[in-house]
């Protein structure tokens, strides 16, 4: 969350920047809806959901996500503008990792736990269809875990400098769906995340 939300949007429409109907996805990729940050019903829908998944998981850290979240449906809603304003946000980037920190907030006070997304809970652009983007200018909570798996060696040192823990999955070593010829054995067992 907020991207790969369309399961949840097609169920709840009103949770979608559009409050359009769409249908439930069969097919994989990185589809277009995301969660509107600017309905405070979403934010009431993502804590219930978590607060589930808090009671039936035992463990600390409560993983959102927070990956391949296109911007589109943002930036041609009036409402998200008028919550850029009201939060002084100044990217797209910014709207992703205040949604994050707003979770990560909840998941920490509320839940005991700690969260945990893939590396674009940083808001840095890592993606070629955002990359007319800018990265975020606020900072994602100190207590995020990142979940590093794409991106250069220079964003992995960034979110070590930040302070986060950090678990560190390049895609290119440890994705288990590639095939032999991108990571074969030899490469997998050669990975050092360290």
């Amino acid at each position: 969350m907020p991207g790969h939300a369309s399961a949840a949007v097609a169920s709840y429409p009103w949770l979608g920047s559009f409050k359009e109907k769409i249908k439930v996805p069969a097919a994989f990729g990185v589809l277009k809806s995301v969660y509107n940050p600017a309905n405070p019903k979403t934010m009431e829908f993502v804590q219930d959901v978590l607060k589930a998944v808090g009671d039936l998981f035992p463990g600390n850290v409560i993983h959102i996500g927070g990956d391949e979240v296109k911007y589109d449906q943002w930036k041609n809603n009036k409402k998200v503008a008028t919550y850029m304003k009201n939060n002084e946000l100044t990217t797209y980037s910014d709207v992703q990792v205040k949604f994050t920190n707003d979770v990560s907030s909840y998941i920490d006070s509320k839940l005991g736990k700690r969260m945990m997304g893939w590396n674009e809970i940083m808001g840095e652009i890592l993606h070629g269809w955002n990359e007319t983007e800018e990265n975020a200018k606020i900072k994602l909570s100190s207590n995020a875990i990142v979940h590093f798996w794409k991106g250069t060696p220079e964003l992995l040192k960034l979110a070590i400098d930040r302070g986060h823990k950090l678990v560190n999955s390049d895609n290119s070593f440890t994705y288990l769906d590639y095939t032999y010829d991108q990571i074969d054995l030899e490469k997998a067992y050669g990975f050092s995340p360290i």
